[in-house]
C-alpha cells in the first residue's frame, strides 16, 4: 500500500503520531484531547491502524472527517508499532513530533501551552513533564523533571536528567529526524526504548518545557509492561536489547554522545536481566534464559557485561532465593533505588 508523504512545508508546529490496534475503547478518549480551537492550526495528528479488527479505523476516520485540518487517519499492514512509528515519522508534516500512544492521551492545557514553546524552540530533542494516572484507581501523579527549563543546552545535559527521556518525555525536531533517520524494530514490542535512545546518537542539543503534555495510563493488564506481558514477551526484550548494543557498537558517536547512550542501553541491559531473574514465575527458566543472554552480553558486547555484571550477580542471587516481586520492590526502596534515575 502506497502513503502519500506530506512534504514539511506546512504551518504546523508538531505533529502526533498514535499507533493503535484494536483501541476502540480507548481511541476517542485520545483523540479529543487535541481538539481545541487554539491547536487547529499549530497541530497535525496521524492515526496509523495496524489492520485492528474492531471500530478504530471508523473512529479515526470520522476524527479526520469533522477535523480535516487536524487528523489524517491511515489503516496499514499488521507489521506491529514500530511499523506505525515509522510511517508516522516518514509523514509528520510539524516542526517537530512525538508519540502518544492510544491508550494513553495528552493533557489538552499543557499541549496548548507546549505548542506554543515549540513555536519558539529549535534544539533537536525537547523534554516535558508527564503524568501517570491509574486508570482503575483514578490516581494521578506528576512526574517532574530534574532539569533546566527553557534554555537549550547541549546534548550532555540529557545525562543529568531525571528521570531519563523516554516515549513520555521526548519530541524530536522533524529536520533533525530527517537528517538522521533510525528505524524501529517491526513485529515486536517494546520498540520505545529505541524510540528513546536512538535519537541520542546525534542529537547536539536539547531543551525542556515544564509543560506535563502525556498523561501515561498504568494498571491496564493487556499493557506490554505488564509483570504477565513482560514474561510473555520476554524475546521481543531480547531482541530489542541486541540490536540497541549492535547499533551502538556499530556506530561512530561523538564522546557525549555516546557516554549517555551507553549508559542508557546498559540499564536496558540490566532491566532485561530483572525480568529474567526476578519477574519470571519459573525461577529455574528464567536462570537459564539469562545463563544464555549473559553469555551472549559477555562474548559479543563486553563494556556492556562490564557495566551489568554487578547488577546480575545480584539478581542470580535473588533468584535462588526465590525472591519475588514484592520483596524485590522492597529491597530497591530499601537501598534507595530510583525507578526513574538516569542512572544505570
Amino acid at each position: 500500500m502506497n502513503y502519500t508523504k506530506t512534504a514539511n512545508v506546512s504551518s504546523k508546529i508538531l505533529t502526533i503520531i498514535v499507533p493503535a490496534y484494536n483501541m476502540e475503547w480507548c481511541l476517542e478518549k485520545n483523540l479529543m484531547t487535541y481538539v481545541s480551537p487554539l491547536l487547529e492550526k499549530k497541530l497535525s495528528v496521524i492515526v496509523l491502524d495496524n489492520s485492528s479488527s474492531d471500530n478504530t479505523f471508523n473512529i479515526a476516520k470520522n476524527f479526520e472527517e469533522k477535523y480535516p485540518a487536524v487528523f489524517k487517519a491511515i489503516k496499514k499492514e499488521n507489521n506491529g508499532y514500530g511499523s506505525s512509528v515509522n510511517l508516522g515519522m516518514s509523514l509528520a508534516d510539524g516542526k517537530f513530533f512525538r508519540v502518544i500512544d492510544a491508550d494513553d492521551c495528552a493533557d489538552t492545557d499543557a499541549l496548548i501551552k507546549f505548542v506554543e514553546h515549540l513555536s519558539h524552540c529549535y534544539s533537536d530533542v525537547v523534554q516535558t513533564p508527564y503524568s501517570i494516572i491509574d486508570i482503575k484507581t483514578g490516581d494521578s501523579k506528576r512526574i517532574n523533571l530534574d532539569t533546566d527549563f527553557e534554555k537549550t543546552q547541549p546534548i550532555i545535559y540529557a545525562e543529568k536528567q531525571a528521570p531519563f527521556p523516554s516515549l513520555h518525555t521526548t519530541t524530536l525536531r522533524t529536520d533533525f529526524y530527517q537528517k538522521h533517520r533510525f528505524t524501529l524494530l517491526e513485529n515486536a514490542y517494546y520498540v520505545d526504548e529505541e524510540w528513546s535512545i536512538y535519537p541520542f546518537f546525534n542529537a547536539e542539543t536539547i531543551c525542556a518545557y515544564d509543560d506535563a503534555v502525556y498523561c501515561y495510563h498504568i494498571n491496564n493488564d493487556g499493557q506490554s509492561i505488564s509483570v504477565k506481558n513482560k514474561v510473555k514477551n520476554l524475546m521481543h526484550r531480547d531482541r530489542i536489547v541486541k540490536q540497541m548494543m549492535q547499533l551502538y557498537d556499530g556506530s561512530a558517536l561523538e564522546p557525549d554522545n555516546a557516554r549517555f547512550c551507553f549508559r542508557r542501553i546498559a540499564r536496558t541491559v540490566g532491566d532485561h536481566f530483572t525480568t529474567l531473574y526476578i519477574l519470571h514465575d519459573d525461577k529455574k527458566e528464567g536462570r537459564r534464559i539469562a545463563k544464555e543472554f549473559l553469555a551472549y552480553v559477555k562474548e559479543n558486547h563486553f563494556p556492556f557485561y562490564c557495566a551489568v555484571r554487578k547488577k546480575r550477580f545480584l539478581l542470580s542471587v535473588l533468584n535462588r532465593l526465590h525472591v519475588g516481586i514484592p520483596i524485590y520492590e522492597r529491597l530497591k526502596k530499601f537501598f534507595g533505588y530510583k525507578e526513574h534515575s538516569s542512572i544505570c
